[in-house]
């Protein structure tokens, strides 16, 4: 309605605290998910097995994925019970072979073996008017959720 009966001077102040508003509530959900982080573990009694459950934000879920994925990839395919080669392992049990591959080349390389390359490249998508104006707008990461912009 105001944007039919209003001037545009009132539209556009409108507009920009509806986009203040916005950014806001995506600082306060990067504020939320900083605050929720956690990993909580727990040894199975039944069998010994470690089970593990971690909330994440957004973009070191992210490179978690990342991390497994790669590690996935450089895991070798188990032989298949005709001694042909091929994915016989279901993929949560290579997830699971990928995160303790993940750990013990972290303890044997440490963090300063860490760095980028294209195969550890998060890919963000975002609107190019967010980027231009430096305002809310889409941003999220390829295959995953949306991105909360931050403050500059």
């Amino acid at each position: 309605m105001i944007g039919l009966h209003g001037t545009a001077s009132r539209v556009e102040k409108l507009v920009r605290q509806y986009r203040r508003v916005q950014e806001v509530e995506q600082l306060s959900r990067e504020a939320r998910q900083q605050a929720r982080r956690s990993v909580s573990y727990h040894f199975d009694d039944e069998d010994g097995s470690l089970v593990l459950k971690a909330r994440l934000p957004a973009e070191s879920g992210m490179q978690l994925l990342k991390a497994l994925e790669v590690a996935i990839a450089d895991l070798p395919l188990p032989p298949t019970p005709d001694r042909k080669l091929g994915p016989g392992i279901p993929t949560t049990v290579r997830r699971a072979n990928a995160l303790a591959l993940v750990a013990e080349s972290f303890l044997a390389h440490g963090a300063e073996s860490m760095s980028g390359g294209d195969r550890l490249q998060i890919v963000v998508h975002v609107d190019h008017d967010a980027l231009r104006d430096r305002t809310a707008g889409r941003s999220e990461f390829d295959e995953g959720p949306k991105v909360p912009r931050k403050r500059q």
